[in-house]
């Protein structure tokens, strides 16, 4: 008896040995140390990523309500910014903001995407509903050179510089747990702004 007591316990404890070693399925975009996917490349967003969970998010969404199957299915979520038809200055040290009509001062690339997984401003990266024709599809714009000076002659004491503006937009995205959606606000680029700055006088 006390033979046969070993051995089931030998069994147990090789059961929960084994057991330990599976994990369940994870539903959060796996990082590098650096703190972001390998797709990304210094982007909040990738378009393209090898472990998507397809499958788990097309069965949450056909499992949603209908409303929202309706706001997924029949409405694109495309941005619509007209990103030239208002160009801003923004000075610092000042209250003022100057603004330019049809005048492109930085020079910036628009793209429309459909994003897999993104970012938000706290740094979590969640995987985004984008299967079949659920799609949300995105117009962002970025800057061609970050830093450059804006295309435009200033005064000898201000200096310019194009710089990238961010968006938050609201994006449908699939729960860490897995068996929910959720709402998740997504950093994207929006803008290349022309920024002003005073030059330090000399004393």
């Amino acid at each position: 008896m006390f033979k046969i007591m070993l051995r089931i316990s030998a069994v147990i404890c090789a059961i929960l040995v084994a057991s330990q070693g599976l994990s369940e399925p994870s539903y959060v975009p796996q990082v590098s140390p650096s703190g972001e996917p390998s797709c990304a490349r210094g982007r909040t967003y990738c378009e393209k990523i090898a472990d998507y969970p397809r499958d788990t998010i097309l069965q949450l969404v056909k499992a949603a309500s209908n409303e929202m199957g309706i706001f997924l299915s029949d409405k694109h979520l495309v941005l619509d910014h007209e990103p030239h038809k208002h160009l801003n200055f923004k000075r610092t040290n000042t209250s003022s903001t100057l603004k330019m009509r049809d005048e492109q001062l930085c020079e910036a690339v628009i793209r429309i995407i459909k994003p897999l997984v993104a970012r938000n401003e706290r740094n979590e990266w969640r995987y985004i509903v984008n299967v079949q024709h659920n799609e949300q599809i995105l117009e962002i714009e970025y800057c061609k050179h970050i830093e450059n000076k804006c295309k435009m002659e200033f005064r000898n004491d201000i200096h310019s510089r194009c710089e990238q503006k961010m968006m938050t937009k609201r994006l449908l995205a699939l729960d860490p747990s897995g068996r929910k959606l959720i709402w998740h606000d997504t950093m994207l680029p929006s803008c290349c702004q022309c920024v002003l700055y005073d030059v330090p006088r000399k004393h």
